[in-house]
């Protein structure tokens, strides 16, 4: 809400109307269309009438709405009712269970989830979604079975996400991502760092209309990256390296930039250049050091730079 200065006027009037004044004025802020917000979620004159607070809907479909706004959860929790709130916090409390790789639990919740709200519509996105990263997590993933729940979970709300993304359609973090794990799926390298390509223009021209990139960057660069070096454009993925470590900078996730000075070292190595060789010892180590802090696939990666990268390095 920042590009637009909000009146009194605004906020008695969102003072009457809670949420439908609540997403009409950070829509109008963002500078987003009706369309841009609830296509493939519902018609734009439901839309409207939420707006105008002529029609209640639940908090998924709120959060479906200022999702493809980019607006962080924090911000609009205060506008859930209680029974919504109920809903919201175990959706969390799944994210969570996933994020810290506590998935048994993070099934069990997710079954419970089912229970209690179904699998209609975007019920059942979520549960799609979150099904598809357990899936990735697992040591030996189905990638065909992973690549078929993102794909469904996808085509609920964007049926037709590769126009949008030729078009410049808005799309929410939970679409690209989505989009981000499809085509890292896709089998052929050259195919694969086609797709990789136009969703990295997209991110581009986000960032030039949104001020800022998406969460989805960082892990949809990152297999761009990685495709790039399988196709041996080292000078590329370098650059993509370091876009991304640049947006890493700006947060905690240590494990993943390790895994972006990995492939920026064994990029610069395959590279050849006897200018780069200070840099890419630089970057084993710093990816050595990072993995020396986690379980799990930290440790594989550890494992791996000391068997088949030659650790300890000399200069």
């Amino acid at each position: 809400m920042d590009s637009k200065e909000v009146s009194r006027e605004d906020i008695k009037r969102f003072v009457g109307n809670g949420i439908g004044n609540y997403i009409r004025l950070n829509r109008e802020a963002g500078d987003y269309s009706q369309q841009d917000i609830c296509d493939g979620i519902c018609s734009v004159s439901k839309f409207s009438r939420v707006e105008l607070g002529e029609r209640a809907v639940d908090y998924q479909t709120i959060e479906a709405f200022l999702s493809r706004m980019k607006m962080d959860r924090t911000s609009y929790e205060f506008v859930l009712d209680e029974e919504d709130a109920v809903g919201y916090k175990h959706r969390q409390r799944i994210e969570t269970l996933i994020t810290k790789r506590k998935y048994e639990q993070a099934e069990e919740e997710l079954k419970a989830y089912v229970e209690k709200y179904g699998t209609k519509k975007l019920q059942g996105q979520f549960y799609l979604f979150q099904s598809a990263r357990l899936e990735r997590e697992k040591e030996k993933p189905d990638k065909s079975k992973m690549k078929e729940l993102f794909i469904d979970a996808l085509t609920v709300t964007a049926k037709d996400y590769q126009r949008k993304l030729e078009e410049r359609k808005i799309l929410s973090d939970l679409e690209l991502e989505c989009i981000t794990e499809i085509m890292h799926c896709i089998k052929s390298s050259a195919e694969r760092e086609d797709k990789q390509q136009k969703l990295y223009q997209y991110f581009q021209w986000s960032k030039e209309r949104e001020k800022f990139l998406a969460f989805a960057f960082r892990a949809a660069m990152l297999y761009y990256a990685e495709t790039l070096y399988e196709n041996g454009k080292f000078d590329l993925c370098i650059q993509i390296c370091d876009e991304v470590l640049e947006v890493y900078y700006g947060t905690s996730k240590l494990g993943d930039r390790g895994k972006v000075f990995f492939l920026r070292a064994r990029a610069r190595r395959a590279r050849g250049r006897r200018e780069d060789r200070k840099l890419y010892i630089r970057d084993f180590r710093i990816a050595h050091s990072v993995f020396s802090f986690y379980d799990g696939k930290g440790s594989i990666m550890k494992k791996q730079i000391e068997e088949e990268e030659g650790w300890p390095f000399t200069e």
